[in-house]
C-alpha cells in the first residue's frame, strides 16, 4: 500500500493533506484485504476439489 500511496502523491493525483490521504489509504487497504480473502477462498476450494489426486497417482508397492 505504501508504494502505491507514494506513487499517487508523487504524480499529484492525491493532494498531500491528511483529509485526502486517510480515505485513499483505507480504500487501498480494504481492497488488498478483500483480494487476499478471495484468493485464499479460491485456493482452499481448489485444494478441496483436487483432494485425492496425489494419492491416486502414487505407485503402490
Amino acid at each position: 500500500m505504501l508504494p502505491v500511496v507514494g506513487a499517487l502523491l508523487l504524480t499529484g493525483l492525491v493532494p498531500v493533506r491528511r483529509l485526502a490521504l486517510v480515505p485513499v489509504a483505507g480504500i487501498l487497504i480494504g481492497g488488498a484485504l478483500a483480494a487476499t480473502v478471495l484468493g485464499g477462498r479460491r485456493a482452499l476450494d481448489e485444494l478441496a476439489a483436487r483432494h485425492g489426486e496425489v494419492e491416486a497417482d502414487t505407485p503402490s508397492g
